[in-house]
């Protein structure tokens, strides 16, 4: 791949040789080290009072370890522990990490609710079959519920006694995987709709582009001719195909369709942004069109659903590839980019995107440091989505998008003041992990509904304020979505965010000079200085005002988020709009949409549970021993 030349590359695919199948009628796998020797398998139930099966085959013929870990660490874990003794009979511990300090030896639980279904080894390796309910209703255990999971597994060749003889493991057989536990998976049929002889492929790659050391973050740019065919053809997958060895470096790839003539840019790649300008072609380039981020797998479109080919609408993209330095190494090139598949045999339903999130700029995002939890609102309220008149949108995937500090997302849907079920949302964001989902159920967006996405951050180890921006190191708010059917536009979008001279007059700035590089915009300080927004906004005693003060400005700069009437950019097109440019409407909220009757997302399985009466407790184990004696 470091050969290949920049391109847009049309091919058409040959068969593949085939892959295998899941095993024994499981529905997910993932492979959890980078040696290939612990692989687990598992098939979701359909509701939280039902059984999730698992299926973990280890290069091992000592013991197994699997937990579920709120943040990768542990504490606070969920964890079984398997093993098959020397009599051949199979063994199941289950634990849970130490609620004191990162590590340790994991306690037993005092209520046992994993059992082994099957169990067996050859030479080489031990398969061991078990389950447990998604929602045991058990403080010690894990929900599995649609967030992210951090999977943290460990392996050992010594076969124990019991599970207290077990010894510390090495540090090269344990580690961490996040997953998505219950939703479908898509990589594996992606795989198989993408070996069909019928398809085409066009390649978004770069040629080796040099990553700065003496920088964390680069967003580098190159314009491609996109392909026309004499057929129409529906887009209906994709995957990221990274440069071996570069995945640490490579952090998303956005394609953005250009309504003007690109054709004086092809084949000059450059940086996007310079002092946080866009580059020409950035400017024209605005309609997100597809795109991918650290931890996404190959995504495949279900069987019915196809989305309309770029040309359509545009005759060039530019692809937008974000690479994060961390390590501010000196020896990184890089060839990477996207494959993209197309079939001329037309889908039945055609599909669109919608992005909705905060305007991420330090003007009008701050995030205070030294903050457990702080969070960010932004809002497509009704005034917008009116737009969508007699053509409502029924999503159907979607992606939470923060950079570092986010933890927590979700998007909430509000008509008429009740709210419904949230669209998307995950309690346990992993940066590294941003893989599309394919939802079961497809949440309708009506006229008039409003729409609140809202960030959970976490800032405690950081002792300087975090601004909106491109960077790794600072911060986004964004959902992508993608619905059906499709209106007039392949893509469309709402952004908000609180006037920048609001917020500023929070910090006591008086005298905002707004510019159009947020870098250059300057304010005279509560103290009277001419600063820049972002040196005022460091100099703040953020110690005296941090996360634990919550009755200080990290809650006054909460609340100015939530209630201060936003500024909308509103891209969502009024039916037969003619010139998108033309339809684009900001518009000053004089109110932010409001909930009156929340939803009420507590688990129904355990609520079943804790609203029995304590009185009827002597009467259910009554009745259990009846039972019991009668089947005596």
């Amino acid at each position: 791949m470091a050969n290949r030349s920049a391109f847009l590359l049309l091919c058409i695919c040959l068969p593949l040789l085939a892959l295998g199948q899941f095993h024994d009628g499981f529905t997910h796998h993932a492979v959890l080290d980078n040696s290939d020797a612990y692989y687990l398998y598992w098939k979701p139930g359909a509701t939280g009072n039902d059984y999730i099966e698992f299926e973990v085959q280890v290069k091992t013929k000592g013991w197994i370890g699997l937990g579920f870990s709120p943040n990768g660490a542990m504490a606070g874990s969920d964890i079984v522990i398997m093993w098959i003794g020397s009599n051949n009979q199979p063994h199941i511990s289950d634990r849970h990490g130490p609620t004191e300090g990162a590590n340790g030896f994991p306690p037993e639980d005092a209520e046992k609710n994993y059992e082994i279904i099957e169990a067996r080894e050859n030479a080489t390796h031990t398969t061991i079959r078990f389950k447990r309910k998604q929602s045991t209703c058990d403080a010690d255990d894990w929900p599995i519920t649609t967030d992210t999971t951090r999977i943290i597994w460990a392996f050992s060749n010594e076969k124990p006694k019991s599970a207290s003889d077990i010894k510390m493991h090495s540090t090269d057989t344990r580690g961490v995987r996040s997953l998505h536990l219950l939703y479908p998976q898509t990589k594996n049929r992606a795989r198989e709709i993408f070996r069909q002889p019928d398809m085409t492929t066009v390649d978004v790659f770069v040629n080796n582009v040099t990553v700065p050391h003496n920088s964390r973050t680069l967003y580098w740019c190159q314009v491609f001719k996109v392909p026309k065919f004499p057929k129409k053809r529906h887009l209906v997958g994709y995957e990221m195909l990274v440069q071996p060895g570069n995945e640490k470096y490579v952090h998303h790839l956005v394609i953005y369709g250009c309504r003007e003539d690109m054709s004086q840019y092809l084949n000059k790649p450059a940086a996007c942004y310079d002092e946080n300008s866009a580059i020409s072609p950035m400017k024209a380039c605005y309609d997100t069109l597809s795109g991918w981020a650290v931890g996404g797998e190959p995504f495949a479109y279900p069987d019915d659903m196809g989305a309309v080919w770029f040309s359509d609408e545009f005759d060039y993209i530019v692809g937008e590839f974000h690479y994060d330095n961390s390590d501010f190494r000196k020896d990184i090139t890089d060839s990477s980019g996207m494959r993209m598949y197309l079939t001329e045999t037309l889908r039945p339903v055609e599909t669109g995107r919608l992005t909705m999130g905060a305007l991420s700029n330090p003007l009008q995002m701050v995030i205070p440091p030294n903050t457990e939890s702080f969070t960010l609102y932004t809002y497509c309220p009704a005034e917008c989505t009116m737009n969508l008149q007699d053509e409502p949108m029924k999503i159907f995937t979607g992606m939470l998008h923060t950079h570092l500090l986010g933890v927590k997302l979700r998007l909430r849907q509000v008509r008429n003041g009740v709210e419904l079920p949230n669209v998307l949302f995950d309690n346990h964001y992993d940066f590294n992990y941003q893989s599309p989902i394919i939802l079961d159920q497809h949440p309708t967006i009506q006229p008039g509904d409003d729409l609140i996405l809202e960030c959970e951050y976490n800032s405690k180890d950081r002792d300087v304020p975090t601004f909106g921006g491109l960077g790794t190191t600072e911060e986004m708010c964004l959902a992508y979505l993608e619905y059906y059917p499709k209106r007039q536009r392949l893509t469309e979008g709402c952004y908000s965010g609180v006037d920048a001279a609001t917020i500023a007059k929070l910090f006591g700035a008086k005298n905002v000079t707004l510019t159009a590089n947020s870098e250059k915009t300057t304010v005279i300080s509560a103290k009277g200085q001419n600063q820049t927004f972002k040196d005022m906004v460091k100099d703040i005693d953020w110690g005296a005002n941090s996360g634990k003060n919550r009755f200080g400005l990290v809650q006054d700069l909460e609340k100015l988020g939530r209630d201060e009437p936003q500024d909308v950019v509103c891209l969502i097109y009024p039916k037969n709009a003619t010139d998108p440019k033309a339809s684009n409407v900001s518009i000053k909220l004089e109110k932010n949409p409001t909930i009156t009757v929340a939803f009420d997302d507590a688990d129904p399985v355990c609520l079943a549970v804790t609203s029995l009466s304590p009185a009827w407790i002597p009467t259910i184990l009554s009745l259990t021993a009846g039972v019991v004696v009668a089947f005596l």
